[in-house]
């Protein structure tokens, strides 16, 4: 057999002791004075959950880039100087068996979208391009006309097939404003100075909702819609999956724990650490990214693992108390004392080795990836708290159970060691 594991080393046990104590400490006063530390906890989760309205919520590819990097500036500086931000796309097609956007009943529709996607918020008006800013330059003997093509859109065909040419026969048009087949136009939309490129991608895609004529569609495109897109994808996809984990894993835990208060406590300190955490991260003014969408899953997993291990032990040291004929409600702070300090020291070290892991992307040259290191290891290290702190408060004021069950939960993985039988 192997020899039992020896001591500690000296640092290593004065570094735990220097944080378990203190957290030991906490979990004594919040056994002791239960409702002071629930109020407290109530009032901060309160801020926490005001704070939120105020987190900034970015999928866009912007927020991934590098802000120091050479080539990223250089884009920046360039989209500056002349005026040539990322747009938003629209595109308008002709319906199968209807007229092309090349005619005139078309034009005039591209022209009329033109002008209304002008007044959407968040748009440059000067800078909207489409066939319907394309001047008509007409010199004269005295004279120098520039105005837009589709300011007079021929009605009679013979008219409109060599005013159709000129309008191709435009660099800027042909097959960029205007396909080669004449079945669709696009419409390129800058952003304002200073405009949300989300919130420009929701304002242009309300404004097209509404019915376009019956032999044409049109549809945002492009590449600020489709990070938009990803975006909303995922959020909806965290909306509907977080939820559901969270429900599988309480059927999990109802399962190993069998006790509805061990499962109550399991739940609260998941709900109080993601409202913490991203109260926190709101405060801060840090955005959340595609990135740090994931955080509420690594939470929600890491959340869960301490108080596993703490209510498994609880359990077990409760049922002794209570065979023993100890009073109830002090048997389970006695028994939730006993708990944490006979795993304070590996709840402390896997918390702070968890911890040190996410911080290393703080050294990230990507702000996502520093966001989500740092946010990561503050909920993992609030998480840390609760299990010493909220939660022994709120097993104190539940209501004990009068009598152990008959079986301890977790049985099987409990001991090994065969159990001795009273027959012969």
């Amino acid at each position: 057999m192997a020899p039992p594991p020896g001591p500690a080393p000296a640092a290593e046990a004065g570094l735990l002791s220097l944080l378990c104590n203190p957290l030991l400490a906490l979990a004594s006063d919040a056994l002791r004075r239960p409702r002071r530390w629930l109020a407290g906890a109530g009032a901060v989760t309160l801020a926490a959950v005001l704070a939120l309205p105020l987190l900034e919520i970015r999928t866009d590819g912007a927020a991934l880039e590098l802000p120091d990097d050479p080539v990223v500036r250089a884009s920046r500086d360039d989209q500056v100087r002349f005026g040539d931000a990322d747009p938003v796309i629209v595109l308008v097609q002709s319906r199968p068996g209807g007229p092309a956007v090349a005619s005139a009943q078309g034009l005039a529709v591209v022209a009329g979208l033109h002008d209304r996607l002008r007044e959407v918020p968040g748009v440059r008006a000067s800078g909207v391009r489409s066939v319907a800013s394309v001047p008509d330059l007409r010199v004269g003997e005295d004279t120098l006309s520039a105005d837009p093509f589709l300011a007079a859109i021929p009605q009679d065909p013979r008219e409109l097939a060599p005013w159709l040419r000129r309008l191709r026969a435009q660099s800027a048009t042909d097959a960029l404003l205007l396909s080669a087949d004449g079945t669709a136009a696009a419409l390129y939309l800058p952003a304002a100075e200073g405009a949300d490129r989300g919130r420009l991608v929701a304002a242009v895609s309300r404004h097209l909702e509404a019915e376009p004529p019956a032999d044409f569609d049109w549809t945002p495109t492009g590449p600020l819609v489709a990070e938009s897109l990803l975006g909303a994808a995922v959020l909806e996809d965290l909306a509907r999956l977080v939820p559901a984990m969270a429900v599988v894993l309480g059927l999990v835990l109802a399962f190993v724990l069998r006790a509805p208060g061990a499962l109550l406590l399991v739940m609260a300190e998941v709900g109080l650490v993601l409202a913490w955490t991203f109260g926190g991260l709101a405060a801060s003014g840090r955005p959340l990214t595609l990135v740090t969408t994931s955080l509420p899953v690594v939470l929600l997993a890491m959340a869960i693992t301490d108080e596993v291990h703490v209510l498994e032990r609880l359990q077990r040291l409760l049922a002794d108390a209570l065979a023993r004929g100890e009073e109830p409600r002090g048997a389970v702070a006695a028994s939730y004392a006993a708990a944490l300090q006979q795993l304070a020291r590996p709840l402390v070290a896997t918390t702070l080795t968890t911890c040190v892991g996410l911080l290393s992307f703080t050294l990230s040259g990507l702000p996502a990836l520093r966001t989500f290191g740092a946010a990561g290891a503050f909920g993992v290290a609030l998480a840390l708290l609760a299990t010493f702190t909220v939660i022994p408060a709120l097993a104190a004021v539940l209501p004990p159970r009068s009598r152990p069950r008959s079986s301890r939960p977790a049985a099987c993985c409990a001991s090994a060691a065969p159990r001795r039988s009273g027959r012969r």
